[in-house]
């Protein structure tokens, strides 16, 4: 999976979070990965069954990642494993 790449104002480095889910409104009990820290906006789901998922990606902020935080323009997109 890949994304576009955000850019922070201020011009501080960013990562992402990503995470796969079995539900469409991202049930924390149907959560099937997840993944922190990531420098690049991209991702490679191994390991997953056969089936419908959704995944987002969230952009953060290194200096400040509680704070300084956006979620995808895209809420969430699907994704199908076969």
């Amino acid at each position: 999976m890949s994304w576009s790449r955000s850019y922070q104002l201020q011009g501080q480095p960013l990562r992402y979070d990503i995470e796969i889910n079995a539900s469409e409104t991202f049930d924390p009990a149907a959560t099937v990965a997840t993944k922190t820290g990531l420098a690049e906006p991209l991702f490679t789901a191994a390991g997953l069954a056969p089936g419908h998922y959704f995944w987002r990606a969230v952009a953060r902020s290194v200096t400040n990642p509680a704070h300084d935080w956006q979620m995808a323009f895209n809420d969430h997109l699907s994704l199908d494993v076969t």
